[in-house]
């Protein structure tokens, strides 16, 4: 893979030039007040709950890993004043590692992360004489990183951090040295002296952070004794040298904190003693340090500074500030607004009296702020501003009324609730639809009383109008004049008079002036047209046209001028003949070429056909002056063309518009609108089209609140090539809050429970039985019914040799039904053939399908290894496999399965939809059995939703296990001679149950991946930091990928075993990442180690993706003129050789596409919402969703 370090390098230097073309190096930043910070306003709120550490804490710092999670770092009175280590995950702060996990007690300590997120912790260690102490997480618990207490002397003011280049580095007051500051670095685990020990001038009576830049040059900040003024220095060449000069500050100074602003230039905040011990901040520029803003800015004394840099290049600091001589110092956050620095969120952070501060900014652009709260007893607080925005309506060309107002503030999150048309807006010759976030319709639309969550901007609601009529204009092109017509919205036009050309024949109206599409007046028409007349030349036509290959459609007729003529595949060349009508004709061809003309025959030839439309013009002049225009649209079938040309969904606007090469669109409709009407129409003719899983090119399909899939399955001519559409519709709640789901309960067909008895009682079999093959009815099997323990056993046991017969006279992939249904239902259904009929069934690549009123099972025969179990079974060679009987069950589950699963989906905020069903599939002989319960590939079975089941409430399906554990299983819906089923696909035998789990993050409510983020939570393949909240933009470590990977293929997690050296059985992934091993999805690094906390790269991510395809039996295309797909991107050179065939597979099935238009990113981190979109693609292309 490529050099992390350099990758990392690249980007800071990336960011730093971007800022430096955006600001320009001003000095003083005067321009930063025309492009306001993000936190311009707002409310303080505490992150977690105020006080939330167990006692009171000190020197305490703030600091976001590499996938913005915050985490703190303090000395920790309730455990003995040692080092403890929190972070903020799922609604709040948990310890990392445990509590109080340094040997001793600690003094200063910091806190940084590595290239690999990996959490490092410096601290003054009071058990080894002052020394300073370095430790790791490794995951479990924190471990020493070199030897404790390594320095000379007692380290005070410790300060940790790593280089562009991921090299640790740690700063402090060495009192070896006189009690100067040295700075060491970790070299292949021993800690070396960068430039000289003690290389201050004087003793360090205080100290900053030490930072870098983009190139890797540390710098720091420290108060010096022999001036009590602070210095700046930097390791240059071999040395540090003074930044500017030494001792920089006017006069005496404390506090100093250290920062980079966006043009790579060193900031410094400090307590200014020349102005009251108050705030200032100064910029080297260069040449030397200047004051920016207003030197004293703060409105009292302080202490305890802390400065840094929102995501705009403003500077903020943090500050305790006691005005007066205050008894009672409070937290205070400012920032340079123009050349003034002014107070953030208009009032102190802290309710009462703060003793330190440490401020960073988080993902969201907005400070956060941990302090010792002295109104929680020195306790731990973090606060953040929370902005508050508008939502603002406008009238969008009304002419009369008034706009509805909202005079409320909502902060990021709020539930918004939709006005009406309150102040009666009109606009003339139209009607109000309600409203839209553009102007244009393409935003997302609400009606009045819909609810949306506020993201973090205003937002504007646009009033939507149609027009009451439409306006069909008539271009006659030379003919008399058409008047034109108004008729209602969505109304057809009426067909007026053809209109008169002398010499000309009136050709019919067309949509464009370039007479290509013929205009329908069936066409309900939404907005004002122009239709333009076509016409034919009396005396401009010819006598013959004919095709060297395939033919004319329609047949050659002289006045019709349009003709289709279909190619097969290989034919790459083809020629055409005409003769004239007379003579005094001239023709001209275009598209053609190589004339010869014979007896009065003109013959062309068109070379290089490519694929889809050729097509070829003949003008035909008369003498009198006229002509017409013959088209001859040669068309090469594609076989392997499963594209759409069109998707036809009446008043519904996709986003984006229509494109035969974009698969997944998004849109909304009010909550009035619960049906559409849908017609798509193939790119290639022939080619087969399911609709929901129904074959046909329309349908009409129900909507219901939240969010609707359309997915629309085009199988091209050659039956193998596939493409999937899925149109994510979001029908808008009404204000009622909507219906509740079922709460479960029973499922209709004659499953029900028994009472226990202990003798069975055996029904005669019956004879004539009807099984199927390839829906043919066949008298080949026996009927039994059974009764053991209560429940009613029915088997059908299909005749060896009849179906034998079948079998040879159907030949390859037939598929035989065995029917259990109406009067023949039970609790537990069986049908049964023997070892031999399942190897004849397998060498023909059968299938057998098990049909009841409740559900089915669909199991290739070659899923069933036949030989292995007869050895498992112990069958030698003087028992044939006529021996074996082989069961495929459909049962209802034991009254105790049944609880479990009740009792799971209460657990687990869910509602069962119908009972939950059992498949099974057991082989026995001889008194024996082995169950068969996994399998190659997938296998699906339906379960029929019950007749009062909207098919559009139902999530997903569900595998129960014994022990109430529940995990998604891929699942969609299908229609049945008139009746919905869920289709589960599953690679093991189970209980299934079918659950209506709808669930929505706040956060994505405006996400471009919202749509995939939220049926991707629907369905429990992905889970959010908090319940409410997903955190899309967020990197993905490799234990979180292979879990959502593992649990979105549905796969069982299996019991850890040592596959990787740093995957321990008690982290809550080693499950998941045994599985992932076990089906082939990771390998791990070549030491041994699979790495669960780093962050994924993206080309990391579709190796795995690549592999899964091979799990899903997606076809994995790595050829060269797949990879051509990716290689014109500006970083594929990026692309490592070890992934190269994985990213083409990747890329070529439309599993995963370029960040932007312009680059892969292989080397970038793969977010949250990447990894939704590309697992539920992978689902969706796959067939299983």
């Amino acid at each position: 893979m490529m050099n992390r370090k350099m990758l990392k390098f690249k980007k800071t230097v990336a960011v730093l030039l971007v800022c430096l073309l955006i600001f320009g190096g001003v000095p003083g930043f005067q321009t930063l007040g025309m492009d306001r910070a993000y936190a311009a306003s707002g409310v303080w709120t505490d992150v977690g709950g105020a006080g939330f550490t167990t006692g009171p804490v000190e020197k305490i710092s703030l600091v976001f890993d590499r996938t913005d999670t915050p985490y703190t770092i303090f000395r920790d009175a309730d455990n003995e004043n040692k080092a403890t280590v929190m972070k903020y995950i799922s609604g709040g702060w948990q310890s990392v590692g445990s509590a109080g996990f340094s040997t001793g007690e600690v003094w200063t300590s910091s806190l940084a992360f590595d290239s690999q997120n990996t959490p490092y912790v410096a601290y003054q260690d009071m058990d080894n004489d002052s020394k300073a102490t370095v430790m790791k997480f490794n995951g479990n618990q924190w471990e020493v990183v070199g030897s404790a207490g390594f320095t000379a002397g007692a380290a005070l003011y410790v300060t940790l951090a790593f280089s562009p280049d991921n090299i640790l580095y740690i700063g402090y007051r060495d009192q070896s040295v006189n009690n100067k500051v040295t700075v060491k670095r970790l070299n292949e685990n021993q800690w070396e002296t960068v430039g000289s020990a003690g290389f201050t001038t004087g003793t360090a009576l205080d100290m900053s952070k030490l930072i870098f830049d983009a190139t890797g040059i540390p710098y720091l900040a420290f108060k010096d004794s022999t001036n009590n003024k602070v210095s700046v220095m930097k390791f240059a060449g071999n040395q540090w040298t003074n930044v500017g000069v030494a001792a920089l500050t006017p006069g005496q100074a404390s506090y100093p904190s250290l920062a980079f602003g966006p043009d790579g230039s060193p900031y410094l905040a400090f307590q200014d003693g020349n102005n009251a011990n108050k705030a200032t901040v100064m910029r080297f520029n260069g040449i030397q340090w200047e004051v920016i803003g207003n030197p004293g800015f703060s409105t009292g004394t302080l202490n305890s500074m802390s400065l840094a840099f929102d995501p705009q290049g403003v500077p903020y600091t943090a500050f305790k500030n006691s005005v007066n001589f205050s008894m009672d110092p409070q937290g205070v956050m400012m920032k340079l607004d123009g050349s003034q620095w002014t107070m953030v969120g208009g009032k102190p952070f802290s309710a009462g009296q703060i003793n330190e501060t440490s401020l960073a900014f988080g993902p969201n652009g907005m400070p956060y702020v941990a302090y010792a709260d002295g109104s929680k007893g020195n306790k731990m607080t973090v606060m953040t501003l929370s902005t508050e925005h508008s939502v603002i309506y406008n009238a969008n060309g009304a002419t009369t009324g008034s706009l509805p107002v909202d005079n409320l503030k909502y902060e990021k999150d709020a539930i918004v609730t939709v006005l009406d048309n309150t102040g009666a807006l009109v606009k003339e010759d139209y009607l109000f639809t309600g409203w839209n976030t553009a102007a244009d319709g393409s935003g997302t639309s609400y009606s009045a009383a819909d609810t949306f969550s506020m993201n973090d901007n205003d937002v504007t609601l646009y009033a939507q109008w149609q027009p009451l009529y439409v306006n069909i204009s008539f271009e006659s092109n030379g003919g008399t004049e058409v008047e034109s017509q108004k008729v209602s919205y969505n109304s057809s036009a009426i067909i007026p008079d053809a209109p008169e050309k002398e010499g000309y024949s009136f050709f019919g109206w067309y949509k464009d002036a370039q007479l290509q599409q013929a205009f329908d007046f069936n066409t309900s028409l939404t907005r004002n047209i122009t239709l333009y007349a076509k016409w034919k030349s009396s005396t401009a036509t010819l006598s013959t046209l004919t095709v060297s290959s395939g033919q004319l459609t329609p047949g050659f007729s002289a006045d019709e001028l349009d003709y289709r003529v279909d190619l097969e595949s290989d034919v790459t060349s083809v020629s055409f003949s005409l003769s004239k009508a007379n003579e005094g004709q001239s023709v001209t061809v275009t598209g053609a070429a190589g004339e010869t003309v014979t007896d009065g025959i003109y013959t062309y030839t068109v070379t290089d056909l490519v694929y889809g439309s050729n097509p070829v013009m003949i003008d035909v002049q008369a003498e009198d002056g006229s002509s017409n225009n013959y088209t001859l649209n040669f068309n090469r079938i594609d076989i392997t063309n499963a594209k759409l040309s069109g998707i036809n969904l009446p008043q519904i606007t996709l986003s984006p518009e229509f494109n035969p090469d974009i698969e997944v669109y998004e849109a909304t409709v009010s909550s009035s609108v619960s049906t559409t009407d849908i017609s798509v129409k193939p790119d290639q003719t022939g080619a087969v089209v399911k609709i929901n899983g129904v074959s046909g090119n329309s349908t009409v399909v129900q909507f219901v609140s939240g969010m609707n899939t359309i997915t629309i399955e085009v199988t091209a001519l050659d039956g193998v090539s596939k493409k999937t559409y899925s149109l994510n519709i979001k029908r808008n709640s009404d204000s009622s809050g909507g219906g509740s789901g079922n709460s479960g309960g029973s499922s209709s067909g004659g499953i029900s429970a028994g009472t226990p008895v202990i003798n069975p009682v055996v029904t005669p079999p019956s004879t004539g039985a009807q099984v199927f093959v390839n829906g043919k009815a066949e008298n080949a099997g026996s009927l039994t019914t059974t009764e053991v323990n209560g429940r009613k056993v029915v088997t059908l046991a299909v005749d060896a040799r009849l179906i034998a017969q079948k079998l040879q006279a159907e030949g390859n992939n037939a598929i035989v039904t065995i029917p259990v249904t109406g009067n023949s239902q039970g609790d537990q259904i069986v049908g049964e053939l023997t070892g031999q009929t399942v190897k004849l069934m397998a060498d023909k690549q059968a299938v057998l399908v098990l049909q009841t009123d409740v559900a089915s099972y669909t199991l290739p025969a070659q899923q069933v290894n036949i030989e292995q179990l007869a050895q498992k079974l112990g069958v030698n060679s003087s028992n044939s496999l006529e021996n074996i009987k082989l069961q495929i069950e459909i049962s209802q589950p034991t009254e105790a399965v049944i609880q479990t699963a009740q009792s799971a989906a209460q657990h687990n905020g869910y509602a069962l939809l119908g009972s939950p069903v059992d498949f099974k599939v057991t082989a026995t002989f001889d008194g024996k059995s082995v169950s068969v319960d996994k399998f190659n590939s997938y296998v699906s079975r339906t379960i029929a939703l019950p007749g009062n089941v909207d098919p559009n409430q139902i999530t997903t399906g569900v595998v129960v296990d014994e022990d109430g554990t529940v995990r998604h299983i891929p699942t969609k819906i299908t229609q049945v001679n008139g009746k919905y089923h869920a289709q589960i696909n599953s690679l093991t035998n189970s209980v299934y149950a079918v659950i209506w789990h709808p669930h929505t993050f706040t956060d994505v409510a405006q996400h471009w991946a919202k749509t995939e983020v939220n049926d991707m939570g629907s369905r429990m393949v992905i889970e959010g930091i908090t319940d409410t909240t997903f955190g899309p933009n967020r990197g993905v470590t490799r234990a979180e990928f292979a879990a959502i990977l593992v649990r979105g293929l549905g796969l069982k997690p299996l019991e850890q075993v040592n596959s990787f050296k740093d995957v321990n059985g008690s982290e809550w992934y080693a499950d998941v990442v045994t599985t992932a091993s076990n089906y082939g999805l990771i390998n791990g690094y070549e030491d041994g180690t699979f790495r669960p906390q780093t962050q994924i790269t993206r080309q990391e991510a579709m190796v795995l993706i690549a592999r899964a395809m091979t799990v899903t039996g997606m076809e994995t295309a790595a050829s060269a003129g797949n990879v051509q797909q990716w290689t014109d991107y500006a970083d594929a050179e990026q692309v490592a050789s070890w992934a190269k065939e994985a990213v083409t597979s990747s890329i070529y099935a439309g599993l995963v596409s370029g960040r932007g238009k312009d680059n892969i990113a292989p080397n970038q981190s793969m977010t949250r919402a990447e990894t939704a979109v590309i697992i539920r693609r992978l689902l969706q292309q796959s067939g299983l969703i």
